[in-house]
């Protein structure tokens, strides 16, 4: 990879969402945030042909990292 894929980040926590997006972002990835499970699967749904990294929190009240990956 060369910096320029789209990353989706998905967390319920908003301080750990902001703060990891810049980072990503500071070393040039393109990045979209979800603060939910089902916000996530939603995003990658809309955007499967530009998202080319998941990353996703295990542990989220609504829908799980396990859940998220197998949707």
């Amino acid at each position: 990879m060369n910096g320029k894929e789209a990353l989706l980040l998905i967390d319920d926590d908003d301080d750990i969402l902001s703060v990891t997006r810049m980072m990503l972002e500071g070393c040039g990835f393109s990045v979209l945030t979800a603060n939910s499970g089902r916000k996530g699967v939603d995003i990658f749904r809309e955007n499967t042909d530009k998202i080319k990294v998941v990353l996703i929190d295990l542990i989220m009240p609504d829908m799980d990292g396990r859940e998220v990956f197998r949707e």
